[in-house]
């Protein structure tokens, strides 16, 4: 009898195979992101409310402390007057902590999930302590009231003990919207 590929539940169905060799399918695609969510519970928001002091002060930071990355899918982001965005990856140093700066537990994309993600999360309006990194990305925010979403193409890739954070060029303008990140779990259970 020739090899077969067969369903698994006892019931005897088998594969259908195209005349170039590819297995039929009838099935529905989702993106890892929401898998991920619905699955694992494991998708989060980061979200900020900052006017950064001054020129060049960090407002958001990311360290992930599990061994599964942390994948940054993109942010939003609304600014009243222009100003521009940098990203830098690698970033060493400890925040430090006071009065403009937050201790964030980014908030779970399940309702009612107990899953909390696994890392180090500031935001304020000048994170100290930081220094160093490589910058990724750069954008330019037009002042407005629209929050505009920026997606992240390749996605932003974060391994255990690596650092994400973000800083505005000018300072003193108001920056306000969120980060989406999940732990990709690479087949893994939580």
């Amino acid at each position: 009898m020739p090899e077969m590929i067969r369903d698994g539940s006892g019931r005897g169905y088998i594969a259908a195979v195209s005349s170039e060799g590819r297995i039929l399918i009838s099935g529905v695609q989702v993106t890892k992101e929401h898998h991920t969510n619905f699955f694992h519970q494991d998708a989060y928001n980061i979200i900020f409310n900052v006017t950064p002091t001054g020129v060049e002060d960090y407002f958001l930071y990311v360290k992930n402390a599990s061994s599964n990355p942390i994948i940054c899918e993109g942010f939003s982001i609304q600014c009243p007057t222009n100003e521009i965005i940098k990203i830098q990856l690698g970033v060493i140093g400890t925040p430090a902590d006071g009065t403009a700066v937050t201790v964030v537990t980014p908030p779970n994309l399940t309702a009612g999930s107990g899953n909390q993600a696994i890392g180090t999360f500031r935001t304020g309006n000048s994170i100290a302590g930081l220094r160093g990194g490589v910058t990724c990305a750069q954008y330019y925010v037009e002042g407005s009231n629209d929050s505009n979403f920026r997606n992240f193409d390749a996605d932003i890739i974060i391994p255990q003990n690596q650092t994400f954070a973000m800083f505005a060029i000018n300072g003193g303008i108001e920056c306000n919207g969120f980060l989406v990140m999940w732990h990709d779990h690479e087949g893994n259970s939580r």
